[in-house]
């Protein structure tokens, strides 16, 4: 896991899919709700979707780790997840900036 390209989003439409690739027609691993947050690793050549790790159970009560994708913005839906804004980060400056300025 690459922490440091890693960026933590929340989910801002009703239900998100993750899935098995970056692909609107794979299949699903599971659905993340309004309010949930996520951390998203690599982003797909298009740039459109992100890599996830979700828990998983198998059968026989075995908890392992599977690798979903995530879209951010759907052509139809529009924003599905957004950034969250971490300390020290580009869009909190912008912030501090704007108050501080004038």
């Amino acid at each position: 896991l690459d922490r440091a390209s890693s960026a933590w989003y929340r989910v801002v439409f009703k239900t998100v899919a993750v899935r098995t690739r970056p692909d609107i027609t794979a299949a699903h691993l599971e659905k993340m709700a309004l309010g949930d947050e996520v951390e998203m690793f690599e982003w797909d050549e298009t740039r459109r979707w992100r890599k996830v790790f979700v828990k998983t159970l198998s059968e026989d009560g075995v908890q392992g780790q599977a690798t979903g994708w995530m879209l951010i913005r759907s052509d139809k839906q529009g924003m599905l997840l957004q950034e969250i804004p971490r300390p020290g980060g580009d869009v909190e400056d912008e912030v501090q900036d704007e108050m501080f300025a004038g």
